[in-house]
Formats: C-alpha cells, sequence, structure tokens
C-alpha cells in the first residue's frame, strides 16, 4: 500500500441524516485500516451537509460529495465507487452498527485467502427490539470459489447486503447500482461475483443493521418487478457458467424463497392496494405452478415453512390475501409468550 493507492476506501451515503452525524464520524476515526472515506450526500435537506463540511474539515481521509438533486441511494453509490482509489472498498449506511474491528478483520482475510471478496456474519435488530438475528454470512471461516460462492446466494446464506462485505475494487465493474427503489444493492453483489473469482468467509458478527419504525417505504409495485429482474440476473450468470445445469435444482428453490414468497407477501406486508396484492400473488403463482412433485418435496426438505405458504398459494390462489390478513390479525391478538 502506498498513498496513492490507499488500502480500504468507504463509501457512505447519506441522506436526511443529521442525527447520525456525529456518531458516524466517531466510529469511523476507530477504523485505521480505512485510509479513505467518500462521503455523497443525496441533496439532504435537514442539515446534513452543514454537519458533514464540519466532519470533513476535522478528517484529512474525508472527501465530501454534495449531490445537487436528489438521485437515490443507487446513484449516489455509484457516483462515490467513481471517486474511489483504494485497493478495496466497503459501504456502509450512517444509521447502523459495526465493529470497529470489521474493516480490519475482512481487510486481514481478504489478504491472506488472496479472495475477492469477504465477508463477516451480519445481524438485524427490529425497530424497539433488543434481540437481533443473523441475516447474512457463514458461521466458520471457510473460502469459496465461485460456484460455491453462487450456490450459497441460491441457498441464501449470502444476501445481497453491501455492509459486511469488503471488495477489491478491481472486481467492480463500473457503476454496479442499476437505477431501481429496491434490490439495487442485490444486482451489484451479483454483477461483483461475476466477474470475481472467490469469497472468504469469516464467522464474527461485525454489523448490525438497525431496522427502523416506518422505514419501509419501497413501493409494492416496484418490489415484485424488481425481485423478478433480480431472478433474470442471477439466471443470466449461472447461464454463463461452465456447467449451468449444476444449478438447476437450487435456482428453482431460490425462485421459491427470493421471488415467490416475497412477491406474494410484500404488498400485503406493507398494505399496498388490491392492484399490487394481485400483481404479487398473480406473480407468485406463475412459479409455484411450474414446479414438480420433486420440487415440492426438495423446498420442504430446506425450509419447511416455505413449503407451508406455496401450497397455501396454490390450495387459496385469489384468497390468499384474505387468508393472509386473518392470520395477521389472529397473530396479533394471541398473547405474547413470556422467555
Amino acid at each position: 500500500m502506498t498513498l496513492e493507492r490507499p488500502r480500504v476506501s468507504a463509501i457512505i451515503t447519506t441522506f436526511n441524516a443529521a442525527g447520525d452525524i456525529r456518531n458516524l464520524s466517531e466510529r469511523l476515526a476507530g477504523m485505521p485500516v480505512v485510509d479513505e472515506i467518500i462521503i455523497y450526500d443525496d441533496a439532504s435537506s435537514d442539515g446534513t451537509p452543514e454537519l458533514l463540511k464540519e466532519y470533513a474539515a476535522k478528517d484529512a481521509r474525508v472527501e465530501l460529495v454534495l449531490g445537487p438533486s436528489n438521485k437515490g441511494v443507487a446513484a449516489a453509490r455509484n457516483e462515490a465507487l467513481s471517486r474511489c482509489r483504494g485497493e478495496c472498498v466497503w459501504f456502509a449506511d450512517p444509521d447502523d452498527q459495526w465493529s470497529p474491528r470489521l474493516v480490519e478483520v475482512l481487510y486481514q482475510a481478504l489478504v491472506e485467502a488472496r479472495a475477492d471478496i469477504a465477508v463477516s456474519r451480519a445481524e438485524q435488530r427490529p425497530a424497539g427490539a433488543q434481540r437481533t438475528y443473523v441475516i447474512d454470512g457463514l458461521d466458520r471461516r471457510v473460502t469459496c470459489d465461485k460456484a460455491e460462492t453462487l450456490e450459497l446466494v441460491l441457498a441464501g446464506a449470502l444476501r445481497g447486503y453491501l455492509w459486511n462485505k469488503l471488495f477489491r475494487r478491481d472486481v467492480m465493474p463500473p457503476s454496479p447500482f442499476p437505477p431501481m427503489r429496491s434490490q439495487s444493492d442485490f444486482v451489484g453483489l451479483m454483477g461483483v461475483l461475476a466477474r470475481s473469482t472467490s469469497t472468504v468467509f469469516v464467522p464474527e458478527v461485525l454489523y448490525t443493521r438497525v431496522e427502523r419504525s416506518g422505514s419501509i417505504t419501497r413501493r409494492a409495485e416496484d418490489q415484485v418487478e424488481n425481485l423478478r429482474r433480480c431472478v433474470s440476473t442471477v439466471e443470466s450468470i449461472l447461464a454463463e457458467q461452465d456447467s449451468p445445469e449444476l444449478y438447476a435444482e437450487s435456482f428453482s428453490y431460490f425462485t421459491v424463497w427470493f421471488f415467490a414468497i416475497p412477491a406474494a407477501n410484500t404488498p400485503l406486508r406493507t398494505g399496498a392496494g388490491r392492484q399490487a396484492v394481485d400483481l404479487g400473488v398473480r406473480s407468485a403463482l406463475d412459479v409455484v405452478r411450474r414446479m414438480s412433485a420433486r420440487d415440492h418435496l426438495r423446498v420442504a426438505g430446506r425450509a419447511p415453512r416455505s413449503e407451508l405458504q406455496v401450497l397455501c398459494l396454490l390450495l387459496l390462489r385469489s384468497a390468499y390475501p384474505s387468508a393472509y390478513r386473518a392470520a395477521k390479525a389472529l397473530r396479533t391478538r394471541l398473547p405474547v409468550k413470556k422467555r
């Protein structure tokens, strides 16, 4: 590493995040492996730019970019990425929490394994709760080649989150994040995987995604179509592999847990209108109706709850939304079990 080539460039995108800037600057100060910090503010209107200017004046590593108009997180990340000079790139959200060792651990693992991507485990904390649950990564240290990494994506062990991953800059395509209201990070990750040769996993939980009340702002109509685009992206990448037929069983499972079930449930969960709900159920049925008996057995073996939802969709069809709402209402009336 030389001053001309920093070890790690951190990318932070902000929008109306004034309440998080002070904590952000304190957490980044304790991460010496991060030699460059690119902060792109996406035209905030709450005083965030002024706070970022104060921070940038105190930390020589910071390059602050103030966007003239709001373009969305995907465009903001692409613009910030185009300014990075680092050997590796790490993305973070200002309102989350992470270990000060995160980048150091990932960088060391990446160098030792000579891998293109390093991944730690990540957890999520629901709004208003203290408990957390793991949402990404493996519980063991292992280095996987591209084929093995793709299998982990299909199985749901490696998700599209960016912030618990460190990427070699030279395997990242230009502007990897498409202008999507959701799932642009997943498509971007798949673009990196397509150019990579190996991924190293470390078992430590080093990043915590903090779910905020009222944080679900995605339109259900966009969500279903964006999920469809993600599936198409994965299918295209698998088709380019040496033996694409080897992924057939895993891809079938992927289309169920990644697309069909969210397509049916997300519009209902977010209170979308009838048109969006009907589109989601129809889209899910298009997938699950093509499943063979063998496919059902495989899904049941991997994820019994997912197969139960698949069966409910097939049996209830247009009545699925009513059944979903009734079940949700019933759950809210049941007493909470004490642990």
